[in-house]
């Protein structure tokens, strides 16, 4: 390396914008945590949990970084294993309800392209009939493509790259995929989001969508035995650099000497062949690659929160 300069390891597996997020973060003399993909002097790739210090003098002027870095090459290779396996539980536990939820407009739809076709045979045609057919099916139809389009959303690809992410634009699209199913299940949803502005964070897409299904889900099972089972979803602005989603329920609670578990592989508190006791494992997992911290609220009998906090990239007026 003497000589040299050090984008020579350049994986060329992150975006720009990871790096422009990085050096942001460095440029305030602050400090930047995270798992770096880099490219060994043969050629493979590696990946390493890097800590990066700003050097300062006395004048507080910055002149330099220091850099920590553990390499977690296998255990990247283990959580990628886990992912897949937690993901397939996620699609398999949605298959049934998604399959019901297409069925149902489909059913609306062919019925209404029947009497579409049925009326235009006649000599006497009813406009009005006409046009209703016409806008049940498209309303049907679109009720098709939200979920299919929630489908693509939770199928993306793996991949670790980090992008700009609108935290409302993901939480709608999840809550377009499972509203009508946890409403037939007996499941209210309520989201309060910031009005004036959305906020963007800097996270690999695909798995934050998969930190709010696993979240989601989580709180529909909590409130399982509860009459009336209730999910309140927030988005909301901690501090100057700090954004907040925050998932609750009013299910059975966790006890306090099990909180610290929960977030543990393979711990579970469902019953057997329930759960696979990876889903929050990965979601603390994805967090933390984000540069977040998850936080766990929870009083049994009354039910838990679950906060993401994670660094605000930037703010987008809402026009």
């Amino acid at each position: 390396m003497i000589g040299r300069n050090h984008k020579i390891l350049s994986s060329s597996h992150h975006p720009a914008k990871f790096w422009i997020n990085f050096w942001n973060v460095l440029k305030t003399a602050n400090i930047f945590r995270g798992e770096v993909c880099n490219k060994s002097k043969n050629g493979e790739l590696f990946w390493i949990d890097i800590t990066v210090y700003p050097n300062t003098n006395e004048q507080g002027k910055l002149y330099g970084f220091t850099a920590v870095s553990l390499d977690i090459t296998e255990k990247k290779l283990s959580e990628i294993k886990s992912q897949h396996v937690e993901k397939l539980a996620s699609i398999g536990e949605l298959a049934a309800g998604v399959g019901h939820e297409i069925n149902n407009p489909l059913t609306i739809s062919i019925a209404n392209l029947h009497k579409l076709k049925s009326s235009l045979s006649r000599p006497d045609k009813d406009p009005r009939t006409i046009d209703n057919c016409i806008e049940k099916i498209g309303v049907a139809n679109e009720r098709i493509k939200k979920i299919v389009s929630g489908l693509k959303v939770l199928s993306r690809s793996d991949k670790d790259n980090l992008d700009e992410v609108n935290i409302a634009r993901e939480v709608h699209q999840a809550l377009d995929f499972i509203r009508e199913i946890y409403t037939n299940e007996g499941v209210s949803i309520q989201y309060d989001s910031p009005i004036n502005c959305d906020f963007v964070v800097m996270a690999n897409p695909g798995k934050f969508h998969q930190i709010i299904v696993n979240l989601f889900s989580n709180a529909k099972d909590a409130t399982e035995k509860k009459i009336d089972r209730m999910i309140k979803i927030r988005v909301f602005e901690r501090s100057a650099n700090e954004v907040v989603l925050s998932v609750s329920d009013n299910g059975s609670g966790i006890p306090k000497e099990l909180i610290p578990k929960i977030v543990e592989p393979f711990f579970t508190t469902k019953e057997v062949g329930r759960g696979t006791g990876l889903g929050l494992g990965i979601v603390n997992s994805f967090v933390k690659q984000f540069n977040g911290k998850l936080e766990i609220d929870s009083e049994v009998g009354v039910g838990s929160t679950f906060n993401v906090v994670l660094p605000i990239f930037k703010k987008v007026e809402n026009k």
